[in-house]
């Protein structure tokens, strides 16, 4: 079998994925916008060939660099990048190429949060109330029965960017979004705390593993007031929310795919769907399931990849929380000392890149422990400033 993948190289991690593909015994092709030498030589190996392109945003020539590699290298059965910004041109290679999976008549449902919205209503799951954005007179309209503050977000969009929190209407009436092209949808504020339902759909929809992240703030406050990021895996999952996510897996009809569900657990203890994420949770998230867990979720996700009937026993030997820290901020302890002080806890650290920085953090550590009380006490000896 061939697979192709989409920007190997970026997140920084992923590279794993197509290293564990060539253990598996995979032919792996590359399509990306940097140099292959620049490539890191691992990569590299793992690749049986690869094609730059100017940009993975230029559709004619990424389509171009896949029909070559399909000729070269095929049949080509798969192709993924794993990455929310690259799901609907891996869905149009799928339908120009007649490969499995979701194509460009699906995509729509797990990139538009509109559509998404039509799934949740049929499951009978709970979500915030909306509408889409029309005018400036429709979302007055809707905060004024909904109340304030709102969220306006774009219908298709990654991760928190471009995710705004208005108080007022003045702030509504100020919106740039309303002299754009780009479509927007606007809910009610919904107050509690985020909680995750993430991990891997093998054939069927069947779960071949699942993990729950509690976070200590939103992602949208997070990179609008660049907040220190913080977040961790439960050792044991709700069973509201593992029912949730078993019903969007069955609703969205998602196989050999990974996925990220967001919810809301209110103040009165029930879940709210925010959205789904058909791909691995962003950051370092992918590497706290493997400290959590002691195994290795790229050579599960290659294995079946491969067309392996996997039934994978793991324990949640750890909760692992991500801890991040700004360049800006001053904090009572160095780099060093933090290394010093929790070296026994630190599973991994490292900085963020740019890209990922704004909404993630400069630098990031990766804490576990099989008692959470040990978890809080180094993440905030972490974040504790001058």
């Amino acid at each position: 079998m061939s697979l192709i993948f989409l920007s190997p190289n970026f997140p920084p991690n992923f590279y794993n994925f197509c290293l564990r593909l060539k253990a598996a015994g995979e032919t792996v092709c590359g399509i990306g916008d940097q140099d292959f030498s620049a490539l890191r030589p691992d990569l590299q190996n793992s690749l049986a060939w690869y094609c730059r392109v100017d940009s993975l945003h230029n559709y004619t020539q990424v389509r171009g660099a896949f029909g070559y590699l399909a000729e070269k290298f095929g049949p080509v059965t798969k192709v993924e990048s794993l990455n929310e910004a690259w799901l609907e041109t891996e869905a149009r290679l799928r339908t120009d190429f007649g490969l499995p999976g979701i194509g460009i008549d699906g995509v729509g449902h797990i990139r538009r949060k509109s559509l998404m919205k039509e799934v949740f209503q049929k499951q009978g799951l709970p979500f915030a109330r909306w509408e889409k954005l029309t005018s400036i007179e429709a979302a007055l309209a809707f905060a004024e029965k909904v109340g304030f503050p709102v969220i306006v977000k774009p219908d298709a969009g990654v991760g928190a960017d471009d995710t705004h929190k208005f108080k007022t209407a003045h702030e509504i009436r100020d919106f740039h979004g309303f002299r754009s092209q780009r479509e927007y949808i606007i809910e009610e504020y919904l107050t509690g705390g985020i909680v995750t339902f993430d991990g891997l759909a093998g054939k069927g929809g069947r779960i071949v593993f699942c993990a729950s992240h509690v976070y200590g703030q939103t992602p949208m406050d997070a990179l609008n007031d660049q907040r220190d990021v913080f977040y961790y895996s439960l050792r044991e999952i709700p069973h509201d929310l593992a029912e949730a996510g078993r019903k969007i897996i069955d609703g969205f009809g998602l196989s050999e795919k990974f996925f990220h569900f967001e919810f809301f657990r209110k103040a009165d203890g029930g879940l709210s769907v925010m959205e789904i994420n058909v791909r691995p949770p962003g950051g370092m998230t992918v590497d706290m399931f493997n400290y959590s867990c002691d195994f290795d979720i790229y050579a599960i996700w290659a294995e079946l990849m491969a067309g392996r009937d996997l039934h994978v026993a793991y324990e949640r030997k750890y909760f692992t929380a991500f801890v991040s820290r700004r360049n800006f901020r001053h904090y009572l302890y160095s780099h060093d000392e933090v290394l010093e002080r929790f070296g026994p806890l630190i599973a991994a650290h490292s900085p963020f890149p740019a890209g990922f920085a704004s909404a993630m953090g400069d630098y990031g550590y990766l804490i576990r422990a099989p008692l959470l009380d040990d978890v809080i006490t180094a993440e905030q000896s972490i974040h504790r400033t001058l």
